[in-house]
C-alpha cells in the first residue's frame, strides 16, 4: 500500500506540471509581444506619421489627433491665409449688415443704443478678431477635407451659438424681435461664407500643421 501511494504521488506531479507550464507559458509569451513595439514597417500609414491627425480623411483614428496643440495649428501658413481671410469675412459682413441692412432700424430705436459719439469701435474690432481666431481653430480642428459642403456644414455649427444666444438677449432685453432676427441670421451667413472660404484654403491638412 505504501509503494503504491508513493507511485501516485510521483504521477500526479507529473500529470500537473505541464499543466501549470503550458498555463504560464502563453500568457508571458502575449505580455512580451505586447509590450515590444510594433516595427513602422507593420504600421498602418496614420500610425507610422505621428504628424497625421484625424482631423483628415487620410488621418482617420491617429492616436495623436487629441494631443495636438492649438498653437501647432499656426506652424501652417493656410492656416494664417484662413484666419486672415475669416477676420475679413467676418468684420466686412458686420459692417454691412449693421450699416447698411439694419441701419433704418437703429435709427428708429435709437432710444436703446448709445450715441454714436459714445460707441467705442475698437471693441467691435477686438471681437470680430476674437471670433474670427475661434472659428479658424475650432474649424481647423474638426474639417476633414470633405469640400465646400462640409466647410458650409462646420460654419454654421461653430456661428450657431451665436446666433441662439440671441434667444437670451430676447428674454432679458426690450431689442425688437425683427433685430434680433437679423443678428441671427447675420451670424449664420459669416459662418456659411467664412466655412467655404476655409474648406477653399485649408484642403484638409493635418491639425499638427504639417500636410499628410
Amino acid at each position: 500500500m505504501v509503494s503504491k501511494k508513493r507511485a501516485a504521488k510521483p504521477a500526479k506531479a507529473a500529470a500537473k506540471a505541464p499543466v501549470k507550464v503550458a498555463a504560464k507559458a502563453p500568457v508571458k509569451a502575449a505580455a512580451k509581444v505586447a509590450a515590444k513595439p510594433m516595427p513602422k514597417a507593420e504600421m498602418p500609414a496614420a500610425m507610422a506619421k505621428p504628424e497625421m491627425c484625424c482631423s483628415t480623411s487620410s488621418g482617420a483614428g491617429c492616436p495623436c489627433c487629441m494631443g495636438c496643440h492649438v498653437l501647432g495649428l499656426f506652424t501652417s501658413k493656410a492656416t494664417w491665409a484662413a484666419l486672415a481671410l475669416t477676420a475679413v469675412i467676418i468684420a466686412g459682413l458686420e459692417m454691412f449688415w449693421h450699416s447698411q441692412i439694419l441701419m433704418s432700424r437703429y435709427l428708429e430705436t435709437a432710444n436703446l443704443w448709445l450715441p454714436q459719439e459714445q460707441m467705442n469701435p475698437w471693441l467691435f474690432f477686438v471681437g470680430q478678431m476674437g471670433i474670427a481666431v475661434v472659428f479658424t481653430v475650432l474649424f481647423r480642428l474638426a474639417y476633414r477635407g470633405m469640400g465646400l459642403l462640409e466647410g458650409v456644414k462646420l460654419g454654421v455649427l461653430i456661428m450657431a451659438p451665436l446666433a441662439i444666444a440671441q434667444l437670451y438677449v430676447a428674454g432679458s432685453q426690450a431689442i425688437p424681435a425683427d433685430i434680433l432676427q437679423m443678428w441671427a441670421l447675420g451670424y449664420v451667413l459669416q459662418g456659411i461664407i467664412a466655412g467655404m472660404a476655409c474648406a477653399s484654403l485649408l484642403k484638409g491638412a493635418s491639425c499638427c500643421g504639417k500636410s499628410c
